[in-house]
């Protein structure tokens, strides 16, 4: 695997906040997926997200304006992270790091132990980051995502959250 450095940014914590989406903020994380994505999942796949009790969907907001997002399906005492996603305009300033840290908070309060997720092969910045948090590499899966119909493969991770 390429290594991937990047400087240490610090960040003004007092201007952030991370709490679970609204309703009326649904049209403003479908905006950040369709402009840093490469699949547009639509709104009506966040409002059903919203209603069902498995599903969490929180926004980190910077001076009120979301910037990005994380999608989880829970079950008992674990999660799947289906994705997590920083706008674009925002990427490289250290918002990753605090939107993973405060899932992470999230997740212990009601008790998840075990965290799951996938990543790209090939994101490297992604990779790093999950890494970092202490995620370990579980398993590969070939050509699990698609873009532009090129096959990437996909790295599996897992948490133990204590």
């Amino acid at each position: 695997m390429q290594k991937y450095i990047r400087k240490k940014r610090f960040i003004n914590r007092e201007n952030l906040n991370y709490r679970e989406v609204r309703y009326d903020e649904i049209d403003k994380v479908t905006h950040i997926i369709k402009s840093g994505y490469h699949k547009d999942w639509g709104r009506e796949f966040f409002y059903k997200m919203i209603d069902n009790e498995n599903y969490i969907l929180n926004i980190i907001k910077l001076n009120n304006k979301i910037i990005g997002f994380v999608a989880m399906q829970i079950a008992i005492d674990e999660c799947d992270i289906i994705m997590i996603i920083i706008d674009k305009k925002y990427r490289g300033n250290g918002y990753s790091n605090y939107l993973i840290e405060e899932t992470l908070r999230f997740l212990m309060v009601f008790g998840i132990k075990k965290i799951f997720l996938d990543v790209a092969k090939n994101n490297y910045p992604a990779i790093h980051l999950y890494e970092k948090f202490g995620f370990e590499k579980t398993n590969e899966r070939p050509a699990y995502y698609k873009y532009n119909n090129i096959e990437i493969d996909a790295l599996s991770y897992r948490l133990i959250n204590n």
